[in-house]
């Protein structure tokens, strides 16, 4: 894992987010160095790593819940390789079963992921926080949620 400080990100390369135990070292790797410090702005590069529910929402929910507890405007960005265009895919894979949004259903209609989408907006705003998912392919796919 590797971190730029100059712009807060963290470059996981070919991790296994899918892996429960993995997911868990990562997080205690972070935290035992103290790696989110007081940061408001945080993006993270998942473009290269296995990914897969609920590991991966759990990982990010690290970041989310870091976030939730610093002051004033803050700002998640993950980038995901091209798994698909479709945003309720993305959303499927990024925070199903997570804690911090508490999305415990998969995205299968526009009427879930109207429902997912105020569920997001709705805590995101609570914390003056805004996410981004930016999507690696042609388009540089992105969605916004949040302030």
């Amino acid at each position: 894992m590797e971190k730029n400080s100059a712009i807060n990100a963290f470059d996981l390369k070919f991790q296994k987010l899918y892996q429960p135990y993995s997911v868990e070292q990562y997080k205690n790797e972070i935290k035992r160095n103290n790696l989110l410090q007081d940061r408001k702005n945080i993006e993270l590069d998942i473009t290269l790593c296995r990914l897969g529910y609920p590991s991966t929402p759990h990982f990010i929910d690290l970041f989310l819940d870091h976030l939730s507890k610093q002051d004033g405007d803050k700002t998640l960005i993950i980038k995901m390789g091209c798994i698909s265009y479709y945003e309720w895919v993305c959303l499927n894979i990024i925070i199903l079963e997570g804690n911090f949004f508490g999305v415990n259903e998969k995205i299968n209609t526009s009427e879930d992921m109207d429902r997912v989408k105020k569920i997001m907006n709705k805590k995101l705003h609570e914390c003056d926080m805004h996410m981004t998912i930016m999507l690696d392919n042609d388009e540089k796919t992105r969605f916004d949620y949040g302030k």
